[in-house]
């Protein structure tokens, strides 16, 4: 027995160094593996910082060529104008010293005959220069009319230096070829301008033509490119149409590998490219590399070191073999302490189980205590949810059956009716008897469970701010096409793409912390824009989207509905913004789309929308678009005409016609004050087209104010000419403006201001007006009669005025709508209509005039049944105040 007893010592101690290595070996392939990752992290974020600089330097590039070749072609272009100008004669050196020679950029201004002979020069020169034989010149003279050539890199032959060449030619006024003007652009500008680039030793910048051809380089290397690189991948990618990109490839020319932006010039057929090797971009990085790598060796030679320690120390494992009973001992006071359960679990050959060994935690975990299950499990068991019991048992025979690691989760009742979630893991251990002794630890998993749960939740909502993410803004965009589709909702509802205008600049200037604190509170005023029943939601990056699933069923109210909320929102988001210390304005770009049953998918919605943000963004930022054009034009116009209406009535640009009222004989007895707008581009603008959206915009108040002021003051003009003073002025007044608490007092303060005759006035109300409040109305009209004002009901006829309220009114005057008066020669209804609203003024005491009068037979007519004031065409067109005089002359 003794042999046996240090024969299986002997084994454990080589078992246990054995997983001793074996772990070492685990964790020294795990600490390589995660420094090799760490190397190629630090890799890839090198790259990408690399290649967004790469980006800038190339917009730099572009910028700056463009703006040089746009300065030479300027130049070219005034020598044109000064030809033209002059007749063809031109002084180059007179033009020159106008400040159209920049001598940064141009080397020299030339101007060549039609046969190709140097004529004049900024530079000096000797004898007769021939430059017919110039691509440039050759193409001029059988080429179209006046079109810019870049040619190539040449040696000037004034200049001796290498130069690119802009050129036009000169027409005669019938078009014939009579010569070139050429300037000279310095090759060097450019190339000392990439010289101050930072691209590296390695690096190269360049300047080509489409076709490839190189007009400037610089490179640190003394083996420089020259000629044609079209076999570039670049250049196949400028043939399929790319504007613009970035591509890593070995170099033709050198075959350096090389990180490359090229960046098409907007106006003209060229390129710049823009290289910076990658050995010079990894270069920072290899510093940071040796480091990882030391740190890995480090933490191997430590790893090695305790590895050796602990195999030495298994040696010393035999004094704590000694015995039995205090190695359980200290792993009970060890066990204690660890949270949750540590435990033996044994199945016996039977069928019954027992816990051999359990933790103090036991306690907590089962409310039980140890003795309790050390020789029956069954306590345990009676603990197990029902609906969770089968499969715990189910895991423990297959963790018996093929001796593998035994992980299950479940629940547990107490007897107080609570419950909670544990989780148990347990490694089995067949033994001789064939039973199977499992050693694990069973821990309270609730909290983690409750996280858990949390945490899907979560899964729906935005981090940052709070707000709905894209997955559930799609949910809940299909529940509302599917609602529409079903037919269970006819309204339309919105989708509104917010994307705020030039954010990166903020987290480029200010970092991505400010521009966080900005996504939160441009979220907050996105939530309080909205109704219960919509959905803000934010996509990611500065790309918030705004559901409105209840709108109008009718497209043109839909649309408007839209157009307000979105203008509600472009307000919200243009107030600054306090970012800790710093104050931030900003702005933001909305594109809508709207959505009804007719739309299938929330794929083809996300399209519409997107399309519709694009147009607000090129139509400058700041601004509100709507997917389908038709209304965008309608949105369009009718802005442009609130804008216009309101630089109108700054710039005062309306006027007051007057339309005669005269009595039977022929009298000027008043005027109808009649408004009309004088636009600078569009001469008279009819009211028909402008009253209605004065009246949706409230701007009616300060237009019908300043129509009622006008009145007046031409009324105390009139007041002193005895010839005009029996005249009266009607001025229609708007719903609006009577329904204003303040109409009564601006009235009368309207006429003590202008020292009008209140008797003179008259105001003309319309039957729409009287549907609501007519008590008020009845209130107003008194307290104004008291002053002398005069009311008439306009338009009578043609509206839905209960004849009960029309005898309570204190009116004056009838007016016959023109529409039956236009009529009623040959039709008996409106005729009817005619002599009934004659004989009803005459009951009511109120006199009757009848407007859009046109002919003489509609007079007599009028006349025969009792009407003796008319308004129309036939006694005068509105016109303004000064072209009434024949009327006082005829008197």
């Amino acid at each position: 027995m003794t042999f046996i007893h240090r024969l299986s010592r002997l084994f454990l101690r080589i078992n246990y160094q054995f997983l001793i290595w074996l772990l070492t070996a685990l964790v020294f392939a795990a600490v390589w593996l995660h420094t090799m990752r760490l190397i190629g992290e630090d890799r890839s974020r090198t790259l990408v910082s690399a290649e967004n600089e790469i980006v800038n330097l190339g917009r730099l590039m572009q910028e700056h060529a463009e703006r040089t070749f746009f300065s030479a072609d300027q130049t070219l272009q005034h020598f044109l104008g000064e030809y033209r100008r002059h007749g063809g004669k031109i002084d180059l050196m007179a033009v020159a010293e106008e400040g159209q020679f920049d001598p940064r950029i141009l080397i020299s201004v030339d101007i060549l005959d039609r046969h190709g002979f140097l004529q004049q020069s900024s530079l000096p020169f000797n004898g007769q220069v021939d430059l017919s034989d110039r691509d440039y010149f050759q193409a001029h003279r059988g080429g179209p009319g006046d079109v810019l050539i870049i040619s190539k890199p040449m040696l000037g032959r004034v200049s001796g230096k290498w130069v690119i060449q802009l050129s036009r030619r000169f027409s005669k006024p019938g078009g014939d070829f009579d010569g070139v003007v050429v300037v000279s652009v310095d090759a060097d500008y450019f190339t000392a301008f990439y010289s101050e680039l930072k691209i590296g030793p390695n690096g190269v910048a360049a300047l080509y033509d489409l076709d490839g051809n190189l007009f400037a380089r610089h490179t640190m290397k003394k083996k420089s490119f020259v000629g044609n690189a079209a076999s570039e991948p670049v250049f196949a990618r400028v043939r399929r149409g790319e504007q613009d990109g970035t591509e890593t490839f070995y170099s033709a020319a050198d075959g350096i590998e090389r990180m490359y932006r090229f960046e098409k010039l907007p106006s003209y057929g060229l390129l710049v490219l823009l290289g910076q090797a990658s050995q010079d971009v990894l270069a920072s990085q290899q510093g940071l590399r040796r480091q990882r790598i030391a740190e890995a060796v480090i933490l191997s030679v430590l790893l090695l070191a305790l590895s050796a320690l602990l195999s030495w120390s298994a040696l010393l494992r035999r004094r704590y073999l000694r015995s039995q009973r205090n190695a359980l001992v200290r792993l009970q006071n060890l066990t204690d302490h660890v949270p949750g359960l540590v435990y033996q679990y044994l199945l016996r050959s039977d069928g019954t189980a027992c816990l051999p060994f359990a933790s103090a935690g036991i306690r907590n975990i089962y409310r039980l205590n140890a003795q309790a299950v050390s020789q029956d499990a069954t306590p345990i068991l009676a603990l197990i949810h029902p609906d969770d019991l089968p499969g715990v048992q189910a895991s423990v025979r297959e963790s018996a059956r093929t001796l593998t690691a035994w992980t299950c989760e479940y629940r547990v009742r107490y007897d107080d009716g609570t419950q909670a979630w544990l989780a148990g893991n347990a490694l089995p251990q067949k033994r001789p008897d064939g039973s199977v002794l499992w050693h694990g630890f069973v821990m309270d998993v609730t909290q983690r469970k409750t996280i858990a749960a949390e945490v899907e939740r979560l899964a729906f909502y935005d981090v940052l701010t709070g707000l709905p993410n894209r997955r559930l803004l799609v949910d809940r965009l299909s529940r509302a096409l599917t609602t529409r589709a079903s037919q269970q909702h006819h309204g339309y509802g919105a989708l509104l793409f917010v994307d705020l205008d030039n954010f990166k600049n903020l987290n480029d200037t200010r970092g991505h912390q400010l521009g966080d604190v900005l996504l939160q509170q441009v979220a907050q005023r996105l939530a309080a824009c909205v109704g219960p029943g919509d959905t803000v939601a934010r996509l990611g990056g500065d790309d918030f989207v705004v559901m409105l699933a209840e709108l109008s069923d009718d497209t043109a109210a839909a649309t408007r509905q839209a157009t307000e909320f979105g203008q509600k929102i472009l307000v919200s988001l243009r107030r600054p913004y306090q970012l800790g210390d710093f104050v931030h304005h900003a702005s933001a770009s909305v594109g809508v789309a709207l959505f009804n049953a007719r739309h299938a998918s929330v794929e083809e919605l996300f399209k519409h929308a997107d399309m519709a943000l694009y147009q607000a963004k090129d139509s400058g930022r700041n601004t509100l678009r709507f997917f389908n054009t038709q209304m965008q034009t309608l949105l369009n116009q009718r802005t442009e005409l609130e804008a216009a209406l309101r630089v109108g009535l700054q710039q005062k640009q309306f006027l007051l016609y007057y339309q005669p009222q005269v009595d039977q004989q022929g009298q000027l007895v008043g005027v109808e004050a009649l408004l009309r707008w004088q636009h600078p581009q569009r001469g008279l603008v009819s009211p028909a087209e402008f009253i209605p959206l004065a009246e949706e915009t409230r701007l009616i108040l300060p237009l019908g104010q300043w129509v009622l002021e006008s009145a007046c003051q031409q009324l105390q003009q009139w007041s002193l000419e005895p010839s005009k003073a029996h005249l009266t002025i009607a001025v229609n007044v708007s719903a609006l403006q009577f329904y204003l608490e303040s109409f009564v007092a601006d009235v009368l303060s309207t006429l003590d201001r202008t020292g009008a005759p209140a008797t003179r006035l008259k105001l003309e109300l319309t039957e729409s007006l009287l549907v609501q409040d007519i008590e008020g109305i009845v209130a107003k009209m008194l307290a104004l009669k008291a002053h002398g004002v005069g009311f008439s009901l306009d338009d009578f006829g043609t509206g839905y005025s209960s004849l009960a309220y029309l005898k309570r009114l204190p009116l004056d005057q009838v007016k016959i709508d023109q529409s039956f008066v236009t009529d009623a020669l040959n039709n008996a209804k409106d005729a009817a209509l005619v002599r009934t609203t004659v004989a009803m003024a005459e009951g009511l005491e109120l006199t009757v005039i009848a407007e859009g009068v046109e002919t003489q037979t509609q007079c007599d007519f009028l006349n025969s049944v009792g009407c003796h004031h008319f308004q129309g065409y036939l006694f005068g067109r509105p016109v303004p105040v000064q072209e009434l005089e024949h009327f006082f002359q005829h008197e």
